[in-house]
């Protein structure tokens, strides 16, 4: 049982020292989403197309558009910074086209454990 852990464990680190630098939102491309969507990404969920549709979000113009799996710095209305790391579950012109369902897949927000960690 604890050998099981432990190589989990190392697998875990692993993963995350490879994902993690390439998840810097100084670097990633930005999506935006509205005022309206701030709490809900600040307690962990996922973002919803509409609120990056709207007029406070903000999704790349077509002749810049994401593909699906690409990693985003989550920006929010009236914001400075990025508040948040995700991941889109759709290409950014879906996401204008269908505007329903997740958009984004949240990694990691402001405040959360992993936003705080400094060194892996």
């Amino acid at each position: 049982m604890i050998s099981s852990l432990v190589s989990h464990s190392f697998i875990l680190n692993g993963l995350l020292n490879s994902f993690i630098p390439n998840l810097d939102p100084f670097i990633l491309p930005m999506v935006r989403v509205d005022r309206g969507a701030i709490r809900f990404l600040l307690a962990g969920a996922h973002m919803m197309c509409p609120g990056m549709t709207s007029a406070g979000g903000y999704l790349p113009p077509a002749d810049a558009a994401l593909p699906a799996g690409q990693p985003v710095a989550i920006h929010a209305e009236g914001k400075e910074h990025a508040v948040g790391v995700g991941i889109t579950k759709m290409s950014t012109e879906d996401m204008k086209k269908i505007n329903k369902g997740i958009g984004v897949e949240t990694v990691t927000y402001l405040g959360d454990d992993l936003w705080a960690v400094e060194k892996i």
